[in-house]
Order: C-alpha cells, then sequence, then structure tokens
C-alpha cells in the first residue's frame, strides 16, 4: 500500500470514528436530555404535590384560627350575657321590698354566724336603716357602718373573724353552683 493511500485509509478510518463518536456524543447528549426532562417532570409534579400539601395546610391552619376565634367570640358572648344573668338577679335582689330585704339580711346572719356575733356590721349606704331595722330585730348591738361597696346584704368583723353576707358575695357564691345549669339551659344547642 502507498503512503498516499495508507494516508487516505487513516484519514477515512478516522473519519468514520469520528462519526461513531460523534453518533455516540449525540446518542448520549439525547438520552441525558431525555432523563433531564424525565427529572424535571417529578420534580414540578413533586413541587405542585408540595404546593398543594401546603395550600391545605394553611387553608387548615386557617380554618382552625377561624374555628377557634369565633368560638372564643362565641364564649366571650355567652360570658357577658351570664353576666348581665346574675347582675340582674343582684339588681333584683337590691330592689326587694323593705320586709323581704329584713327578711333576706336576717336569715343570712341566723344561717352563718347567729345571734351573737359581736363586732362590726357594714350596710350599704342605701340600705343603712332598713339593715338597723332588721339587725334591731335579732337583738344585735348596733355598731353598723355604711359602704358603697356593697348594694345589700351585711358584712360583719370581729379581731377573730370576718363573714362576707353581702348580695354581691351571695351572687359569687350561687353563680359558681349554679352557672353550669343556667348556661346549658340559656345555650341548649
Amino acid at each position: 500500500m502507498s503512503p498516499e493511500a495508507l494516508i487516505e485509509k487513516i484519514k477515512k478510518d478516522a473519519k468514520e470514528k469520528a462519526q461513531e463518536i460523534e453518533a455516540e456524543r449525540e446518542k448520549d447528549l439525547l438520552k441525558e436530555k431525555e432523563e433531564y426532562e424525565k427529572e424535571k417532570e417529578v420534580l414540578e409534579e413533586e413541587s405542585k404535590e408540595q404546593l398543594n400539601l401546603l395550600k391545605k395546610e394553611m387553608k387548615n391552619k386557617a380554618l382552625s384560627k377561624a374555628k377557634r376565634d369565633s368560638r372564643e367570640k362565641l364564649e366571650k358572648i355567652k360570658r357577658d350575657i351570664l353576666d348581665s344573668v346574675f347582675s340582674e338577679i343582684l339588681n333584683r335582689l337590691s330592689d326587694v321590698s323593705d320586709e323581704e330585704y329584713i327578711k333576706l339580711v336576717k336569715d343570712a346572719i341566723k344561717r352563718n354566724i347567729g345571734n351573737d356575733f359581736n363586732g362590726v356590721y357594714i350596710a350599704s349606704e342605701s340600705k343603712i336603716e332598713i339593715t338597723q331595722k332588721a339587725l334591731k330585730e335579732l337583738g344585735i348591738p348596733l355598731s353598723l357602718e355604711s359602704s358603697n361597696d356593697i348594694s345589700g346584704g351585711v358584712r360583719c368583723f370581729n379581731e377573730d373573724k370576718f363573714y362576707d353576707l353581702s348580695f354581691e358575695s351571695f351572687i359569687r357564691d350561687i353563680q359558681a353552683e349554679i352557672e353550669v345549669d343556667v348556661s346549658k339551659k340559656l345555650f341548649a344547642e
């Protein structure tokens, strides 16, 4: 074989080899592109799923917060209504007739401390005279002071003891006992 023919054969073989390498490279690039596209689709799908999950989570959180806020507002409204009910009871207690008031004060003293408590009695400033009458009927020596802190009833104290027989104390005690039942009746669902 002549050197020119040999050179031609080498050129031809090199060209064929270059074409094979180029074809292989094109094939690899196409394969990489397909893998990239598949991976891109998978990532896009995962991103969509994560976005949907995030949206769902945010929606659930917003819904939970709205429910909690609504429940808290409802509970506040219920609390305000209950407070107004017991406030109305206190007002009605304060507005009873003189005879009923005397009976209430006398019964509270007899039931809680007896007639022989020796100490200072405090009454509502607006009910001082009628409270004096109740104490006098019980035979309690008059040592009566007035206060604007209570609307009715009495508070009694000496060096050893303190008794709160005010209408406010009565309402607080009764409220604690019956509030659940009153609430159930007022707000039956």
